[in-house]
């Protein structure tokens, strides 16, 4: 498994990649194939920092909303907690003793983790 960390292009809004297998005299790469790719980037740390607000970008230290492959990490002090007002989708989440999340009434947050 090749795992390459893509922290220098988080936010970017497209990615590409170019594999190159490099063989010597007593190998050949007739039977390599990439049937499974992933792209991950860094945890998105919120810091609330502005407000309580999940869906202002300044309140992440990305700078950046967490979205449906994001990997999201509260962390035990902030000087505001996230609240959740609308339906969200994120990859993951680590909630750090201490810390905790509201959702607004009504609203959902779906983790579709691995």
């Amino acid at each position: 498994m090749y795992t390459r960390n893509v922290s220098s292009l988080a936010g970017s809004p497209s990615v590409a990649f170019r594999l190159r297998f490099k063989t010597d005299t007593n190998t050949t790469a007739a039977g390599i194939a990439v049937d499974d790719f992933e792209v991950t980037g860094p945890a998105n740390f919120w810091n609330g920092r502005v407000s309580n607000v999940w869906s202002n970008a300044a309140n992440w230290d990305s700078n950046l909303v967490p979205g449906i492959n994001s990997s999201v990490i509260i962390p035990s002090v902030a000087p505001n907690f996230p609240v959740v007002f609308s339906t969200t989708e994120i990859k993951s989440i680590v909630l750090k003793p201490g810390s905790y999340l509201t959702l607004n009434n009504g609203q959902v947050l779906k983790i579709n983790g691995q």
